[in-house]
C-alpha cells in the first residue's frame, strides 16, 4: 500500500490527495522537494587568508511541488472537485498541514501553504474536458521541518533509592514521596534538535531535569563537556496544580497552569536543554515532596528533513 498524502486547511477543510475514489492522485511527475530541505551557509572571510570560515548552517524555508491528477465522470463533477481544491488550499486563510502517512499508520507533517498551481492550464496533454485535469501544487513552508507523531514519556512516584545529580550534593537519598525516573530516548534518525513540552502536576516541590548523551554503545555516558545538561527550578506546585515548561523555539516559557510566569524560580541556566539529534539521550527527572496525584510528562515530536 502506498503512502497516504492529505492536506488539512486552517478552517478544517480536508483533502485526501491520494484517494482515487474521489478522483485525486499524486503524480511522481513534477513532484519535488519532499526529501530534504536546502541549507544556507553563513560564512566570514578575513583579508589575506584563503577560503572562508563557516559560522552557521541553517535550513532554508521549504519550496516544493506536488503533481496532482484530478479525475471526474462529468464536466460538472470535475468543476466541483477543482473548486473544492481551490477553496480548501487557499493560502490567505492561513497555514495548513500536509501529512504523509505510511502504511503502518505513522506519519510526518509539514505546516505549509499551497501558493500556486491551481490557476489552470488547458494546454493539450494537461486536461480533457469533463474527465481529467493535471495540476502542479506549489507548496511553501516557513518552517522546513517535517514533524513526526507525538511521543509522550511519563514519570511517576518512585521507590526509595539514591539519585545522583551533577549539581546537588551527592548522593541524595530519595523517599517514595519523590518522583524520579530515567529513560533513554532514541532520536538518532531525527535531522534537527528536538524540543518538547514538560507538564508537571502537583503536589511537588523543586524540579530537576537532566539530559545526558550516550556513546555509540548505548550504555556509557559521554564524558565530554556539554554532553550533560541540567535544568533546575525551586518551584512549589500545589496539589492538583500544574506547571508547564515549553522548550520549543518561539514558544519557550515556564508558567503555571493559570499563566503565571515562573522564570524567577529557575536556578542557574534559564534556557532548557534540547534532545540532541543523531544521538541516544538519557533523560532523568526529579520532583521532591510529591503526592499521590503527582506526575511528570514530556511530550515531543521529532523533526525530519523529509518524508
Amino acid at each position: 500500500m502506498p503512502d497516504r498524502i492529505t492536506f488539512t486547511g486552517p478552517d478544517g477543510g480536508f483533502l485526501d490527495l491520494t484517494d482515487e475514489g474521489v478522483g485525486l492522485r499524486v503524480l511522481a511527475e513534477g513532484t519535488r522537494g519532499l526529501r530534504s530541505p536546502a541549507y544556507r551557509l553563513a560564512t566570514s572571510r578575513q583579508a589575506g587568508i584563503d577560503g572562508a570560515r563557516l559560522d552557521a548552517i541553517t535550513a532554508d524555508e521549504a519550496d516544493m511541488a506536488l503533481g496532482l491528477l484530478v479525475r471526474a465522470d462529468s464536466e460538472d463533477q470535475l468543476r466541483a472537485r477543482v473548486q473544492n481544491l481551490v477553496h480548501v488550499t487557499r493560502p490567505k486563510a492561513g497555514d495548513g498541514v500536509l501529512r504523509v502517512q505510511r502504511p503502518d499508520g505513522t506519519g510526518r507533517e509539514l505546516t505549509c501553504r499551497i501558493v500556486d498551481g491551481l490557476a489552470g492550464n488547458e494546454d493539450k496533454g494537461t486536461s480533457a474536458p469533463g474527465r481529467w485535469w493535471r495540476a502542479l501544487l506549489k507548496v511553501w513552508a516557513g518552517d522546513p521541518w517535517w514533524y513526526g507523531d507525538q511521543v509522550t514519556i511519563g514519570f511517576g512516584l518512585a521507590a526509595p533509592s539514591v539519585f545522583l545529580s551533577p549539581t546537588l550534593p551527592m548522593p541524595r537519598a530519595l523517599s517514595s514521596s519523590s518522583i524520579q525516573g530515567q529513560q533513554d530516548v532514541d532520536v538518532q534518525l531525527a535531522d534537527d534538535e528536538v524540543r518538547g513540552v514538560w507538564t508537571v502536576t502537583g503536589p511537588g516541590n523543586g524540579l530537576l531535569l537532566r539530559r545526558e548523551l550516550l556513546l555509540p554503545d548505548g550504555v556509557t555516558v559521554d564524558p565530554r563537556p556539554g554532553a550533560t545538561r541540567v535544568w533546575q527550578s525551586s518551584v512549589a506546585i500545589p496539589d492538583g496544580g500544574t506547571v508547564v515548561l515549553d522548550t520549543r523555539r518561539g514558544f519557550q516559557s515556564f508558567r503555571r497552569g493559570d499563566g503565571t510566569r515562573l522564570m524567577s524560580t529557575v536556578i542557574g541556566e534559564p534556557r532548557a536543554w534540547a534532545l540532541t539529534d543523531g544521538r541516544r539521550n538519557r533523560v532523568s527527572v526529579l520532583l521532591g515532596d510529591a503526592g499521590a496525584g503527582a506526575n511528570v510528562q514530556y511530550a515531543y515530536r521529532p523533526k525530519f528533513g523529509g518524508i
